[in-house]
């Protein structure tokens, strides 16, 4: 109880009591109390006084004006809910793998004033799974190659929820021979954006702009466009897109990637100086079209650089242009030195090489014993492969019964320790 004493009662004023939470939580708290039951509240005489009238609330009633009516007021504390926490501790950052291999993601969740209902598994923007139970992981399963920034992002029984610092990992090429040559260009993908990759142009009138955009067709999820309004009026060097990596002399390097245009038209790809004389060491033409393509072309570097410009020069055209699944390594050479002798390029021919689609593809090719010819995709997957019986002649050509898709392949030539790697492109 709790003692009130507001003086002389005057009709149609209102009067305020003590503080009743006390004896309101003292109810509450009695066993068997659940929301929506009753309350009364009892007003009587102090001390036993009989010249003092005793009063009881009634429910009020407007219409007749029985009784007084009771107002109970009271202000809550609201404690905020706090967001989970969450941590990839595997992979660790920077981590590389070689493509084909399951990728098993680790993350550490908790939550101080609840629970977690579930971690989420996320390469750039794309879901790859989730896991509702400790210890949370996800694996993923035969990763083609190419550059992934990892994440989890943690929700908690209110919904809250907290996505983790991005882990960085590398997929390597494997090209079917141990091929594990990692990619130079740490965002070939463009999962993180353009990071580490610039946009020029304003030079002769020219404009364009670089974006990362998603489900254009290339490779994964993302894919860099660059959208040109106006080319330039001095030729592609208007328009440029281009990252820095650095290159060691005496080394043969090979760059790849897919790109697609607006409209048909050419671009240039070139590995030069920064700055100076802008000497080239490396580049080659092509002819874009609207469909997805694969291409590459090598270079062996004369002198060792760190600051190698890697440059699509794209100006002087107002076709659009996509690029994505970059890749700067070393030339591989199939399988390891060490159990193999690789023969002269030479020796193995393919034509016609670039190949039309639905087109007859022939190779000849040495015959000193028994051989094996395989086809693989750019991302190390076999699409094709016949062994061959010891034939008389020193060289002959063999007909592939195989239609393959538009792309870039790896064609390996092996009979026993000798093997012979050769690039395929399918237009």
């Amino acid at each position: 109880s709790v003692n009130w004493s507001p003086g002389n009662w005057s009709d149609g004023q209102s009067y305020t009591s003590p503080n009743l939470a006390s004896i309101i939580q003292q109810v509450i708290n009695r066993n068997g109390w659940s929301s929506n039951n009753h309350i009364v509240i009892k007003i009587t005489a102090s001390n036993g006084n009989a010249n003092k009238r005793a009063a009881r609330t009634f429910d009020y009633v407007a219409a007749n004006n029985q009784g007084p009516e009771l107002s109970v007021t009271y202000s809550a504390t609201t404690i905020p809910n706090q967001s989970p926490t969450v941590s990839i501790n595997s992979p660790s950052n920077d981590a590389t793998f070689t493509a084909s291999q399951n990728i098993t993601i680790n993350a550490n969740a908790s939550d101080s004033d609840g629970s977690v209902s579930k971690v989420e598994f996320f390469q750039g923007a794309t879901k790859l799974g989730e896991d509702a139970t400790s210890p949370y992981s996800y694996t993923w399963n035969n990763v083609a190659a190419g550059s992934y920034s990892l994440t989890a992002k943690a929700t908690d029984d209110d919904g809250a929820n907290t996505t983790s610092t991005a882990v960085n990992v590398t997929v390597s090429e494997n090209t079917g021979g141990g091929c594990t040559n990692p990619n130079l260009i740490s965002n070939g993908e463009f999962n993180s954006g353009i990071s580490g990759w610039t946009s020029y142009s304003g030079q002769n009138g020219s404009s364009a702009s670089t974006a990362v955009v998603t489900g254009a067709g290339l490779s994964g999820n993302n894919s860099a466009k660059t959208t040109i309004s106006n080319g330039g009026s001095a030729g592609d060097s208007d328009v440029q897109f281009y990252t820095n990596i650095s290159l060691s002399a005496g080394t043969t390097y090979e760059v790849l990637y897919k790109a697609k245009a607006a409209a048909n038209r050419t671009m240039r790809v070139q590995l030069h100086q920064e700055g100076g004389n802008w000497s080239g060491y490396g580049q080659h033409i092509i002819n874009l079209t609207t469909s997805v393509q694969d291409y590459s072309f090598e270079v062996t570097m004369p002198n060792s650089d760190n600051n190698v410009r890697l440059n699509f020069l794209i100006g002087g055209n107002n076709a659009d242009i996509w690029i994505d699944q970059i890749m700067v390594r070393e030339k591989c050479s199939g399988a390891a030195r060490s159990t193999s002798t690789l023969a002269e390029d030479s020796q193995l021919n393919i034509y016609p090489n670039p190949l039309k689609k639905g087109a007859q593809l022939y190779m000849t090719v040495p015959t000193p014993k028994d051989f094996e010819i395989s086809i693989y995709t750019i991302s190390g997957t076999k699409v094709y492969s016949k062994k061959f019986n010891k034939l008389n002649a020193k060289s002959t050509d063999i007909q592939i019964d195989k239609e393959l898709p538009v792309g870039m392949y790896f064609v390996k030539y092996r009979a026993g320790k000798t093997q012979i790697n050769k690039h395929l492109i399918i237009k």
